[in-house]
């Protein structure tokens, strides 16, 4: 599962992240945590003093400097993704795929607000999932 994880945030970050000026590859710091800890972060970081499925801390506001070590951190909670994959008929690897790609493309600096924003990450989503057979990403699920 962590081999998965690790090949499709590579390949987000191959396809997303302008690469000519790179010398060294850019990294993504993902942990795996449960719905309590998420809480406590969102809390902490958010103002939200509830759960939820991935947060991601992004490393820069606005475009990646070609010198950036860190696209940043994505946080995913393990309880929520095991619920939403059951809820969605897939595997607990496929739902953490999902909530990665999610996490990730926010550190790229695509967002779910407002809807103009939210229908361009869930096309980005799609395109990304739907090769790995994947049906949609999470924004595409409430879209």
């Amino acid at each position: 599962m962590i081999q998965r994880l690790r090949r499709t945030t590579k390949s987000i970050c191959a396809a997303w992240v302008p690469a000519e000026a790179r010398t060294e590859p850019i990294e993504v710091s993902v942990r795996l945590c449960s719905d309590f800890e998420v809480r406590a972060l969102n809390a902490e970081w958010r103002g939200k003093d509830q759960s939820t499925d991935v947060l991601s801390f992004p490393q820069f506001d606005g475009p990646i400097p070609d010198w950036a070590p860190t696209l940043g951190d994505v946080v995913i909670s393990v309880d929520a993704a095991s619920a939403q994959a059951m809820k969605h008929g897939h595997s607990l690897s496929d739902e953490l795929v999902v909530l990665l790609t999610h996490g990730v493309l926010h550190l790229l600096g695509f967002d779910d607000e407002p809807e103009e924003a939210r229908q361009k990450m869930a096309s980005v989503e799609d395109e990304i999932l739907k090769p790995r057979g994947l049906r949609s990403g999470l924004v595409g699920r409430t879209v």
